[in-house]
């Protein structure tokens, strides 16, 4: 598979192509390709390349592999499937997070235990229980997922490294908007609810690069969308 993903907003942002003299709403696009095997029946293999490449504040271009092991349980555990799987997620190249951000722009010594951050990797584990209400088609899931990073990931600029980056829990329902033509593909609407804690306190640090005030040890998100496959 093949993609790009790209993000507006409503404010503008300094330009990284203008040196801060102009503002865009355009914040980034990212490149995305991938293959995924199925082997042994019930196991799937994904391996997805990405880059995140933004188009403001000078900062700097960044590759990543992603590779994640699922397994299909709903034969043995029918309705109560979990759908667990493991993720590895390595930065090839540069940094996608800000971690070495408060190394170069914060004046004093360096309080936390590390030095500056290099490209890095985390584990990422979870499961996707659901369930489908045939009569119309509605699909309940509970993603949940608890992120394990390296050292070097998040960095140790603000305290040392914790073993857990962040836990997330979530709520999603999918449902078909069976009323469009089948030629114009498959249709469906989809809502759903996160709730991430931030264990690592650099994650929290880093916070305060993109926002003011003080950081946030967790983070509640409401989203929904339309999804189209053809």
């Amino acid at each position: 598979m093949g993609g790009v993903w790209n993000c507006f907003g409503t404010e503008g942002i300094s330009s990284s192509d203008s040196n801060g003299a102009d503002e865009t709403n355009w914040y980034e696009i990212d490149p995305i390709a991938g293959m995924s095997f199925t082997f042994a029946k019930n196991f799937t293999l994904d391996v997805t390349y990405t880059a995140f490449n933004m188009e403001i504040l000078n900062i700097p271009f960044s590759q990543h592999l992603e590779t994640k092991l699922s397994f299909n349980d709903t034969p043995y555990l029918k309705n109560f499937a979990l759908h667990p799987y493991i993720l590895f997620w390595s930065e090839l190249d540069g940094k996608a997070t800000a971690a070495q951000v408060p190394f170069f722009a914060l004046p004093g010594p360096v309080p936390g235990p590390g030095s500056v951050p290099d490209s890095s990797w985390y584990l990422d584990i979870g499961i996707a229980p659901s369930y489908t209400f045939k009569d119309i088609g509605l699909k309940l899931e509970a993603p949940c997922r608890i992120l394990l990073p390296d050292d070097e990931f998040y960095g140790e600029y603000y305290a040392g490294s914790s073993t857990v980056g962040l836990y997330e829990l979530g709520v999603k329902a999918t449902l078909p908007m069976n009323f469009m033509p089948k030629g114009y593909g498959n249709w469906s609407f989809y809502a759903g609810f996160k709730w991430m804690d931030f264990v690592d306190e650099n994650l929290q640090g880093m916070q305060q690069f993109n926002a003011t005030g003080s950081a946030e040890d967790d983070a509640t998100l409401i989203y929904g969308g339309i999804s189209i496959f053809f």
